[in-house]
C-alpha cells in the first residue's frame, strides 16, 4: 500500500493522503478492535478474578476472534465498557 502510494504521487500526483484512506480502509476495523480490546484486557488482566472470569465467559471461539483482532460476538457492548 505505501508503495503504491509513492508510485502515485511521483507519477499522477496523487496526495500522499491516499495512503492513510487505504490503509483505513483495508485493515482500519481491526485496528480498532484491537485497540478497544487491548484496553479491556489492560483493565482485566491486572485483576486475576476479572481475567480468569472472561476467559471462562468467552470461551475458545471468542478467544479465536481475539487472536484474530475481531471483537467477539455478543461481547461488544463489554468490550466498550471495560475500554
Amino acid at each position: 500500500m505505501a508503495a503504491e502510494a509513492a508510485v502515485n504521487y511521483f507519477e499522477h500526483q496523487t496526495p500522499l493522503s491516499s495512503y492513510e484512506a487505504s490503509w483505513k480502509d483495508q485493515i482500519g476495523l481491526e485496528m480498532e478492535n484491537s485497540k478497544l480490546m487491548r484496553q479491556a484486557s489492560d483493565r482485566v488482566m491486572a485483576h486475576g478474578f476479572l481475567f480468569d472470569l472472561m476467559l471462562r465467559m468467552m470461551g475458545t471461539k471468542r478467544i479465536s476472534d481475539v487472536i484474530m483482532c475481531q471483537i467477539p460476538g455478543g461481547m461488544g457492548r463489554f468490550m466498550r465498557l471495560l475500554a
